[in-house]
């Protein structure tokens, strides 16, 4: 008969030499554990032997597991920590799997995977909880690390009704996770909840992601969030689709992505309570920051294919593209919206735009400033299609906020190219504070011919860049032959309005500097039309422009209004005027 094992003390079985003879498996026929035992011990350091655990026990104590596979299909549940090492050789170090399978602790939980195919899996609604401890997981594989496709997950929260909601107490949760020729962190499905602070450290290898989050589960800590992501294959250092948001309530999200393209987002990055709003009037109690940095070692840095980054403090990108690819791109429906500050470097070294912004969508600071730096010098630098920049309040009128501040570089060889171009009708750049543009469409110095058409150009009809509270000063530079491109600003400007639906406008002073060696250094406008300005509503207005060509410096054909102050318009060509108006 089998062999019952009733007492109050710990149990430990392990081999008398390092190693069991031969795989261990429980429930076994001949041993019974009773629930008032204090401690579980299932081998020990140097057991090679695997261990299956199909059966369900509840230990008032620790409970360490020392195997070469290890598969839990039952629940172990104990009162005190857990520790798991697992190195097997097979398809999984740990696997856990199963209806109703879990590992779960009111302590610390501790697991080791590595030396299998995969280091750390999870299946079905299997799940690991530390109800009021930290959970440590190392998972490493010849092929992936950490691969999870469950509805449930891991939580480091005291919630055991609903774990996936907010938590409000537990531990802190530390994923290190390595794939040797496959990705680091793979999460097809499931949900990581910590009420401490979170991090993620992930290596993949082969044309695999660094960490890969897809399907449905929650992502979220109280504290903050800290992913650190790399592959050295031909793939994205950090991978996110289907709409997953990772979300900090009141702790800071930071994000490292690196591999041949840095970091891909279809879903959202909220360092905030709430995920879909921080205007003025629902500013949330409670959030920290966002940064991201994100390098494309060989294609893209960052790209938001859809969703929003959202943050109560501040929010920082930086992207570095490598070759003709975006430093940053944000496309698709959402915003980018902080109650802090907003920085912004884009970098390329090929002929595409540093920075893109398309789908009409909004970067916003409601109380802060915005600062935004590209460059490209053998590409273009900042192109907005619809929505735009705003430093304030509103979207519309904004009655307070901050100011932007704009320092862009490019130099490909384009007459359609520019340091800034905003595209379609009623793009904008509005701020409450100061608005400062520096737009060098000439990298390789004014006396280099032929690089781009523009320094800054509004291409589209009633496009706004416009200060409510403070001052708007631009200074723009180009120098390019003229091209022929049908409907087209073909002469080259320093700073370029397609048509006078257009508006420039400060409630303080306005300065226009543009400077066109092939062109025309401030080409105010195209085509003709009505319903725009350049306006000062209590300052002056200066515009200077310069050419080497034979056009004039300063070409104006739009009102040009100083309501409470002077204007002042100078041009200086090498042709037959400084300045014509027509």
């Amino acid at each position: 008969g089998g062999m019952a094992i009733n007492t109050s003390g710990q149990v430990i079985i392990q081999p008398s030499g390092t190693s069991f003879a031969s795989a261990l498996s429980l429930p076994a026929s001949s041993i019974t554990l009773s629930k008032s035992i204090s401690g579980l011990t299932l081998g020990k350091a140097g057991n090679t032997a695997n261990i299956t655990i199909g059966s369900s026990a509840t230990i008032n104590g620790p409970i360490s597991i020392f195997g070469g596979a290890v598969e839990l299909t039952g629940s172990l549940i104990a009162n005190g920590a857990i520790s798991v090492t697992a190195g097997g050789s097979g398809q999984h170090s740990f696997k856990i799997s199963g209806t109703g399978a879990k590992l779960k602790s009111a302590s610390d939980i501790t697991i080791s995977a590595t030396g299998g195919a995969w280091g750390l899996t999870m299946y079905n609604d299997s799940f690991i909880q530390s109800t009021g401890g930290n959970i440590n997981i190392t998972s490493n594989g010849t092929w992936g690390g950490f691969y999870t496709n469950t509805t449930g997950g891991i939580y480091a929260s005291s919630n055991t009704a609903t774990p996936t909601d907010t938590p409000t107490a537990g531990g802190t949760l530390t994923i290190n996770a390595t794939g040797a020729s496959q990705q680091g962190v793979l999460i097809a499905n499931g949900s990581l909840v910590s009420f401490g602070a979170m991090s993620v450290t992930a290596r993949g290898a082969g044309a695999y992601q660094g960490m890969y989050v897809a399907g449905t589960g929650t992502f979220k800590s109280v504290g903050s969030i800290t992913i650190d992501t790399a592959t050295s294959g031909a793939h994205w250092g950090l991978e996110v689709q289907d709409s997953r948001v990772m979300q900090s309530t009141t702790g800071n999200v930071s994000i490292t992505a690196t591999g041949n393209y840095g970091m891909y987002l279809n879903g959202s990055i909220v360092a905030s309570t709430s995920t879909t709003d921080t205007s003025e009037s629902t500013v949330p109690t409670t959030g920290g920051s966002i940064t991201i940095s994100a390098t494309g070692l060989t294609q893209q840095g960052f790209e938001l294919g859809a969703g929003s980054l959202i943050a109560n403090n501040a929010i920082s990108i930086t992207g570095s593209a490598t070759g003709g690819y975006h430093g940053v791109k944000l496309a698709g429906a959402g915003s980018t919206k902080a109650v802090g500050g907003i920085t912004i470097n884009a970098t390329n070294t090929g002929a595409n735009w540093a920075l893109w912004q398309d789908g009409s969508r909004f970067i916003q600071s409601t109380t802060g400033n915005i600062a935004i730096t590209a460059t490209a010098t053998s590409g273009h630098g900042i192109y907005i299609y619809g929505g735009g920049l705003v430093a304030g309040n509103s979207t519309t009128t904004p009655t307070s906020g901050g100011g932007i501040t704009i320092n862009s570089t490019s130099g490909a060889n384009d007459i359609t190219g520019a340091a800034l171009r905003m595209d379609v009708d009623s793009t904008k750049i509005i701020a409450f504070g100061d608005i400062t543009i520096y737009a060098n469409g000439a990298a390789a110095g004014l006396n280099v011919a032929n690089q781009q058409g523009h320094g800054i150009i509004l291409y589209g009809s009633s496009q706004v860049i416009r200060s409510y509270g403070g001052n708007l000063s631009i200074t723009g530079y180009a120098t390019h032959a003229g091209g022929g491109n049908a409907n087209w600003a073909n002469i080259s400007g320093g700073i370029t309005l397609w048509n006078d639906t257009n508006t420039l406008r400060a409630y303080g002073g306005l300065t226009l500097k543009g400077v066109s060696m092939q062109g025309i250094g401030v080409y105010l406008n195209v085509y003709s039309a009505s319903g725009g300005s350049v306006t000062a509503d209590t300052g002056d207005v200066v515009i200077d422009g310069l050419s080497n060509s034979t056009f004039a410096g300063t070409y104006i054909r739009i009102p040009v209004v100083a309501t409470a102050g002077s204007v002042s318009i100078s041009g200086a060509g090498a042709g037959w005027a400084g300045i014509s108006q027509d």
